[in-house]
């Protein structure tokens, strides 16, 4: 089980540091357990990056798609996943 100080050491080891601009694309289940749940992922990366960085999720509708990516519906549930919804996220919008 992974920790919020494992994740964000982990994420500096990787060479983030305070004020990069990060996207963040990650399958919950292959990072593993988390203690206090799949929150910590984006917790974990806004305690490395602090204020003065940006993070940025990737989310998608993959049933409004058809197979080579080409939108076939104008609406998308609200509901998107674990994560967030997909817009850019400063540490002010918190």
């Amino acid at each position: 089980m992974y920790s919020i100080e494992e994740l964000a050491s982990g994420s500096r080891t990787l060479g983030i540091r305070a004020g990069d601009t990060v996207m963040l694309h990650a399958s919950v289940r292959a990072v593993g357990e988390l203690a206090g749940g799949p929150d910590q992922i984006h917790l974990a990366l806004k305690s490395v990056l602090t204020s003065e960085g940006t993070l940025m999720m990737y989310a998608s509708c993959p049933r409004y798609y058809d197979e080579v990516g080409r939108g076939v519906s104008t609406s998308c549930p609200a509901n998107l996943g674990i994560m967030l919804s997909a817009r850019i996220l400063r540490w002010n919008d918190f």
